[in-house]
């Protein structure tokens, strides 16, 4: 996703998510569209935006390894389905206090 949006050339989003053992998890996001171009700041010459929050604020989060609880978590967040491709990946994390 890093080199497609980069080869957009519209600007770049990354920003944490949570953190696990020694590690932070991360998104990337893009504008697709001129018209999805954020207002406000936002590189205009289509570089990276970093958001990084410190250790302390970043929720700590754990592993999700039973396939019937990952099955449960996404029917109980259903109706924030649209954001799965953005906050979760296959092999399933969940943030803690959330």
């Amino acid at each position: 996703m890093y080199d497609e949006g980069m080869t957009q050339g519209r600007g770049l989003l990354m920003g944490t998510v949570c953190r696990m053992n020694q590690s932070t998890y991360c998104y990337v996001w893009f504008p697709k569209s001129g018209e999805e171009i954020p207002q406000g700041i936002w590189p205009k010459d289509g570089d990276l935006k970093l958001s990084a929050r410190e250790k302390s604020s970043s929720p700590a989060a754990r592993p999700i390894n039973h396939r019937v609880l990952w099955m449960l978590l996404k029917l109980w967040h259903h109706k924030k389905q649209h954001m799965k491709n953005l906050l979760f990946s296959e092999n399933g994390l969940i943030t803690e206090g959330r």
